[in-house]
């Protein structure tokens, strides 16, 4: 199933987010495998709009 490979990646994301010190470069490196996951998963016909924006609000919650 996608969404919990998705949530996976997304709770590494925090954890560099949220880390005194993270490197941007890892933090990209998952935000690109999140992105691989969703366009593999709604290449195949998911709908993934919901899971899409979880970055948003990742980055929303880093910048507070």
């Amino acid at each position: 199933m996608t969404t919990p490979d998705l949530v996976s990646v997304v709770e590494a994301i925090e954890e560099s987010v949220n880390t005194h010190g993270h490197r941007a470069e890892e933090i990209d490196v998952l935000r690109r495998v999140f992105d691989s996951v969703l366009n593999g998963a709604e290449a195949v016909g998911f709908d993934l709009n919901t899971e899409r924006n979880w970055l948003n609000l990742i980055a929303r919650k880093g910048s507070a």
